[in-house]
């Protein structure tokens, strides 16, 4: 089976969807999209699948039309993600003529053999649904008898495969301006669709609000039965509910479809905020990720994200854009810091030393500087090394020469563990190391990490001497 059985790249394929409940417990919506471009030709569900992609959406079906709407876009989303797409059409005005919206508020799998699991249920299954998403997410194949216990307990539905000429349709049910609903309206229009199997079938409804009041989806054997679906099924809804029909004829075969859950954790919510902050355009680098990676890119942006705003601030960006992009140019253009650290740091050392030491401050130094194995005929003024310093500035403090809160009110508790982690890093900065192939991939959250644990060193040095680091 394919490792994710929730996708198929063929509107024939048999794949799985979750139970509508699964996705709302996750917090989840059903929403379709119609929407009409200024310019439908080209490559039409790649371009609207980079739209999908910039929102961080990954439940989707993009499906191409005949007839004056171009696109229908199904998407399962929290309410944050759908408000992300929306922001996504409107700056795509160029692009996108005219889109409509459909909320679902209840739906119904008439195909699946299997009955949906209660909504007060999944709870107690969330380790099911748990494991397979794991799987999928790192790319593993889904064990099979989680496969059937998932299906068998109602938390997943298997849609079965057709023949490569079966056509798929929509039939959107609107309800006229003098039709404000019948009481039991929802049980005659399922009862209607239900006695249509000879035309309908792998039938599912989907109730709700936005351009239609009732969204049937299902396929069709043969193109004649379209037409029969007109005159037999959807002309006595019109006459006996005032519902009007518009018919959406499915172009494209090879859509892609998936049904996963994009729930809004911790990451993901770090994530989105990366977006905010980078731009959408980093929406497409993030979707790239793999789960691992993802989790790795939102727990830096976790940890630090108080940089951001600060003379650091840039640096800090500068980090996320370079992981994103696998760019160790961008990389190394962003580590130039720690040697603005070590410059700035040389600086207020020697301001320290002579004010705190006195006169005599430079043979002090120098004598605790040869106590640590630091040459003789190196010169703290010109000569000593971001190591040198380190070690000196620890010696006096220990002999009690210095007092370690002179330096800790400035550069913060646990300053030299701090510039110590970033010794390595500098280190393969100078030699060139972060340009060999999979450093960027391989070592970043480690970089990155280390080299934000000094942001605050910066910025402290910055305040001191009013500089900034280039952006």
């Amino acid at each position: 089976m394919n490792q994710n059985p929730f996708q198929a790249s063929n509107i024939h394929d048999s794949r799985l969807l979750w139970a509508p409940a699964v996705h709302q417990f996750y917090e989840e919506t059903c929403y379709y999209f119609l929407l009409r471009l200024e310019n439908p030709t080209g490559d039409v569900v790649g371009t609207v699948g980079h739209l999908l992609a910039r929102a961080l959406i990954s439940s989707f079906c993009i499906y191409e039309l005949f007839g004056y709407y171009d696109v229908l876009v199904r998407i399962w989303a929290t309410s944050r993600r759908r408000n992300r797409f929306i922001k996504v059409l409107e700056s795509n005005r160029h692009f996108i003529e005219d889109a409509r919206e459909f909320q679902a508020s209840s739906i119904l799998y008439l195909w699946a053999k299997n009955q949906s699991i209660p909504n007060l249920e999944v709870a107690q299954h969330a380790r099911e649904v748990t494991e397979v998403r794991q799987s999928i997410a790192t790319h593993e194949a889904v064990n099979e008898e989680t496969l059937d216990r998932i299906i068998s307990l109602g938390l997943a539905h298997k849609l079965p495969a057709r023949e490569d000429s079966y056509i798929k349709v929509y039939i959107a049910l609107s309800r006229t301006p003098r039709n404000l609903g019948e009481k039991h309206e929802a049980e005659y229009v399922q009862k209607i669709i239900e006695d249509a199997k000879a035309l309908l079938e792998d039938v599912s409804i989907y109730s709700g609000i936005g351009f239609a009041n009732y969204l049937i989806k299902a396929v069709v054997s043969e193109f004649s039965k379209i037409d029969k679906i007109t005159t037999t099924l959807l002309a006595p809804l019109l006459q006996q509910f005032q519902l009007r029909p518009m018919t959406l004829i499915i172009a494209n075969n090879d859509a892609p479809q998936s049904d996963v859950i994009d729930s809004e954790g911790e990451s993901s919510l770090a994530l989105f905020h990366i977006e905010l902050v980078l731009g959408a355009e980093s929406a497409s680098s993030i979707n790239k990720l793999s789960s691992q990676e993802k989790e790795s890119v939102a727990s830096i942006f976790n940890e630090f994200n108080a940089l951001l705003g600060t003379p650091f601030g840039t640096v800090f960006e500068g980090l996320l854009k370079a992981r994103l992009q696998e760019d160790a140019f961008l990389l190394g253009e962003k580590l130039v810091v720690i040697l603005r650290i070590e410059s700035l740091l040389r600086q207020f050392l020697l301001d320290l030393y002579k004010s705190k030491l006195g006169d005599e401050w430079f043979s002090i130094v120098k004598k605790a500087a040869s106590l640590c194995g630091v040459a003789s005929d190196k010169s703290p003024v010109k000569d000593y090394t971001l190591h040198d310093f380190l070690v000196v500035t620890d010696k006096l403090i220990a002999e009690g020469t210095m007092s370690r809160n002179n330096v800790e009110k400035v550069l913060g508790l646990g300053w030299k563990a701090k510039l110590d982690e970033v010794k390595e890093i500098r280190n393969d900065f100078a030699h060139g190391a972060i340009f060999q192939t999979d450093y960027v991939k391989g070592r970043w959250e480690h970089v990155a990490r280390s080299v934000c644990k000094v942001g605050e060193i910066y910025n402290a040095l910055s305040a001191n001497y009013e500089v900034s680091i280039l952006s």
